[in-house]
């Protein structure tokens, strides 16, 4: 089945991977995720952030404004990416209902947390 990502990106070209070497600070990508995280999808999920990683932007905005039901698995995938990302200086912006905010804040996972993607955009 497999989690696909809906991708906008705002970069210099040549600047999508890290590959290339350099991060452009202006640079920044949206992924929007479209089902629930849970047992049946974390590996998926796993893959997708992996991916973000690799892009080598100064901003990623996870969507997850369309996901009902984040299990721990996920918050836990969640956590440890956010974690890499502040390590490396990415910003790392997520999007979301008050349910999944609810319980970002209880587990003290690193990530800016908005409610619309035009906000996470803009800060």
């Amino acid at each position: 089945m497999g989690i696909h990502t809906n991708i906008s990106s705002n970069s210099a070209p040549g600047l999508h991977t890290a590959d290339a070497g350099a991060i452009d600070a202006d640079a920044f990508s949206v992924h929007r995720f479209p089902m629930d995280i849970d047992m049946r999808t974390i590996a998926d999920f796993e893959v997708a952030l992996q991916r973000i990683a690799a892009q080598g932007t100064a901003k990623v905005v996870l969507d997850l404004s369309k996901v009902g039901f984040v299990g721990a698995c996920g918050f836990e995938a969640l956590s440890r990416h956010s974690a890499e990302a502040q390590r490396t200086g990415v910003k790392f912006v997520l999007v979301c209902d008050t349910t999944i905010r609810r319980y970002v804040r209880m587990l003290d996972i690193p990530v800016e947390v908005r409610l619309s993607v035009d906000d996470a955009c803009c800060t």
